[in-house]
């Protein structure tokens, strides 16, 4: 790389650097690559193929769903010692539920 000259009694002006372009192809046709891209085609190249080598896309399966069921003859519970209250279980939408409820 050749650096540009610098004016050294402005302290605004920066260091500038100039950019090379390489020519590519068969010949010298004229296709012209910068050195950035370069770099950018060989990361993607690289990504493709690990991919490639990596087995590809694996899928994912998903275990079988395990039987769970409401045992009705479980659902009935005592109520508080003590307290007067009202109780009530019961099955709603395939799910269990118990309520007790405090008399006033």
């Amino acid at each position: 790389m050749t650096r540009l000259p610098v004016a050294r009694n402005i302290p605004s002006v920066e260091y500038r650097t100039r950019v090379r372009s390489i020519s590519v192809g068969c010949g010298g046709d004229g296709l012209r690559t910068l050195p950035w891209q370069k770099l950018r085609l060989a990361c993607v190249a690289l990504l493709a193929l690990t991919s490639l080598g990596a087995g590809g896309v694996t899928t994912a399966v998903a275990a079988p769903t395990p039987a769970f069921f409401v045992d009705p003859a479980k659902l009935p519970f005592p109520a508080i010692p003590g307290v007067d209250t009202t109780r009530y279980w019961g099955i709603l939408g395939g799910a269990g539920y118990r309520i007790e409820i405090p008399d006033d």
